[in-house]
């Protein structure tokens, strides 16, 4: 099993999936973003606690949509606009040090562009798209590009952050 998780500005949802992407159990939480990163990481790593020894499913690793632009390689949050304050947190370590599986920490619209390619929208008449934009309209504005079945992040993990973009 893995543990899934969204981190938006307004909510965090955390679930467990299977290899299949099934949704086993699932779970949401105000993420209370005035409270500052470090209170909301807090009640994250309580959640995820509650979820991987008291849930009885064997999680192997964890999976994480947080808003960027973020180093997605090394796990650390840049700059998110509707997270102000998390500038520079390390999640990706901090989630492994507390926890000891494997974390990966990727842009929330990526996650979700990867997830619809593989097991949602992108799926049509039991045939997977091969490539495929995705937009995402929330507290904040994302987009993912997958180009023939694998996520496209460019050269900087940039390719598609559509909402960052100014338009004079």
């Amino acid at each position: 099993y893995y543990l899934g998780i969204d981190i938006g500005g307004t909510n965090i949802r955390l679930g467990v999936v299977d290899g299949r992407g099934r949704v086993i159990t699932r779970y949401r939480m105000p993420t209370l973003k005035g409270q500052g990163h470090k209170k909301v990481i807090s009640r994250l790593l309580d959640a995820i606690g509650v979820i991987l020894y008291g849930s009885g499913y064997k999680v192997g690793a964890i999976g994480i949509g947080c808003p960027g632009p973020l180093d997605s390689k090394k796990g650390i949050v840049l700059s998110p606009p509707n997270l102000p304050d998390w500038r520079g947190v390390r999640l990706k370590e901090i989630i492994e040090r507390r926890f000891r599986i494997p974390v990966a920490v990727e842009n929330d619209a990526n996650c979700a562009g990867l997830g619809e390619a593989l097991f949602g929208a992108g799926i049509k008449s039991g045939r997977r798209a091969s490539s495929m934009v995705l937009l995402t309209l929330g507290t904040g504005i994302g987009s993912a590009i997958v180009l023939d079945g694998k996520l496209w992040t460019g050269k900087g993990g940039f390719a598609s952050e559509l909402g960052h973009t100014s338009i004079d």
